[in-house]
């Protein structure tokens, strides 16, 4: 599959299928993600000892936060 930084590039990542200007009852639209997508919710630790050293981890992370609480 094509990815970031690949000679390949992303290719088409966003695409409307379904368009009520086109005569659909809705418009629907499809983006296509990479599996890793989304996958490191406590990103800076992977580069930054000191936030783990601090206590942000995927541990002590509140999951209302995730689910917009």
């Amino acid at each position: 599959m094509p990815s970031y930084g690949s000679e390949e590039g992303l290719g088409q990542f966003l695409w409307l299928p379904n368009s009520m200007k086109n005569g659909s009852l809705a418009n629907n639209s499809v983006m296509k993600l990479p599996t890793h997508t989304g996958t490191h919710i406590d990103a800076p630790g992977h580069v930054f000892d000191h936030y783990y050293d601090a206590g942000f981890d995927v541990d002590t992370l509140d999951l209302e936060v995730l689910n917009g609480w």
